[in-house]
């Protein structure tokens, strides 16, 4: 099967020549949940912007769905991949409702039948229905990040690349937007995010990818991902992967 996602030896430096992201090489398919993780300036987030096109790559190549992703026109793009950005800013007044429809101006259809469905049940998926008509710059941190969820949501992507979607969530809506993505993917999508929390990760990914200063140190299952030795490697701490909570339990001598 063709993956939604395939990339191959991409790698990112500065204008300087600091590298930030070491040749790493990838596959996303549809209906699986695939994890980023890695410490602090690990390259996470470079990686998921130059999987979104957002971050110039120098050097490798990337396709879509298939296709290669330079060749892609701005409306196949969107048809394909959606990308939730870590802190997304907006700094002007807007309904919650309208910041959702933006994921429609692609389709042209944000007053249309199909569009007005498919901003409705992003809200709905994202537990915004009520929100639907407030000031998005009103909003909490967290909430601001469900109604960008919402938002990506709404365009229908068949990928949807997530740079930390739980971060200013409490834990209940942690564990509902990751929920939500498992559903997605259950549905067909392919999804690709980068997670802090390790028993997230281990709970709810199908696959993980372990960067460690700009490389990929340790790729496969959470189990296979989470060794001990990986832990101490990749964030200097003496823990274990308890499979049957998929908790990352930190060993403390006394």
């Amino acid at each position: 099967m063709t993956p939604l996602l395939s990339a191959q030896d991409l790698s990112v430096h500065t204008a300087d020549g600091q590298v930030l992201l070491k040749p790493v090489s990838l596959q996303v398919h549809s209906g699986e949940v695939v994890g980023i993780i890695g410490a602090n300036g690990a390259g996470k987030s470079t990686l998921l912007k130059a999987l979104a096109g957002i971050q110039p790559v120098p050097s490798g190549s990337i396709q879509l769905a298939g296709q290669e992703a330079p060749t892609l026109s701005s409306l196949q793009r969107a048809q394909i991949l959606g990308y939730l950005e870590q802190r997304p800013q907006l700094h002007w007044p807007m309904q919650v409702q309208q910041v959702v429809a933006l994921a429609r101006l692609s389709f042209g259809d944000r007053e249309l039948p199909d569009g007005i469905a498919a901003i409705a049940a992003a809200l709905a998926a994202t537990s915004m229905t009520a929100f639907s008509q407030r000031d998005f710059l009103q909003l909490s941190e967290g909430e601001k990040l469900l109604v960008n969820l919402a938002r990506v949501l709404a365009g229908a992507p068949r990928l949807l690349l997530a740079d930390e979607p739980t971060a200013a969530l409490d834990p209940a809506h942690q564990h509902r937007v990751m929920q939500l993505l498992r559903q997605r993917a259950a549905a067909g999508m392919a999804v690709l995010v980068v997670l802090h929390d390790l028993t997230l990760a281990a709970r709810y990914c199908d696959r993980l990818l372990l960067l460690h200063k700009g490389a990929l140190l340790a790729e496969g299952t959470p189990a296979a991902v989470l060794s001990s030795a990986n832990l101490q490697h990749a964030f200097h701490i003496d823990a274990v992967l308890d499979t049957a909570s998929h908790a990352v339990m930190i060993r403390t001598s006394h």
